[in-house]
């Protein structure tokens, strides 16, 4: 059974003027909202430092809409409890294609280990194959690393033949957003 593979755009909050922070997302069978997850991130967000390839598997985008929030102390013990936040920044999907089933190596399946060796993934194995950016200094947007990785990583997983060349048009169109 083919897996859809999605571009992904975070927007930023409406008061923020930041670029789109770009990812690659392939959900679960049966499951559209969780999957793996692959980004680009930063060691330090407030400024310089070294751009890295994050991996998650089992991601919830949904935690994308969600955020803690503790109860006040009169409450329940101080557990935690979730809230959607008005505030948080919204995210688009986007359809790039479809991949076999077996192309994709889930570390995580209905909220539980699987088992397999990340290694293995087709997708992981592809996107350690582009480099990312250099050493970053003061001021250089991580949403504007993200986008250039993310498209250099499409432009590859089009290159070896994974997904079909209409991906492209789709990332090109995302660059105006």
């Amino acid at each position: 059974m083919p897996r859809p593979v999605f571009l992904i755009l975070l927007s930023p909050p409406p008061e923020d003027d930041r670029p789109h922070h770009w990812s690659l997302f392939v959900p679960e069978p049966g499951r559209p909202s969780s999957g793996k997850y692959i980004t680009l991130g930063r060691s330090s967000l407030s400024g310089s430092g070294a751009y890295f390839r994050i991996y998650k598997h089992g991601y919830d985008l949904d935690a994308l809409s969600r955020a803690p929030l503790m109860e006040s102390a009169g409450s329940s013990g101080g557990q935690e409890q979730q809230q959607t936040r008005r505030n948080l920044p919204n995210f688009e999907r986007l359809y790039l294609g479809s991949v076999p089933d077996e192309w994709v190596v889930d570390l995580v399946r209905n909220d539980q280990s699987t088992g397999a060796d990340e290694a293995e993934d087709i997708f992981v194995v592809e996107a350690e194959r582009v480099d990312v950016p250099a050493w970053v200094s003061r001021g250089e947007s991580l949403q504007r690393a993200s986008q250039s990785w993310i498209a250099a990583f499409i432009r590859r997983l089009i290159e070896v033949g994974i997904l079909s060349s209409s991906a492209y048009n789709v990332v090109e169109n995302a660059f105006g957003k």
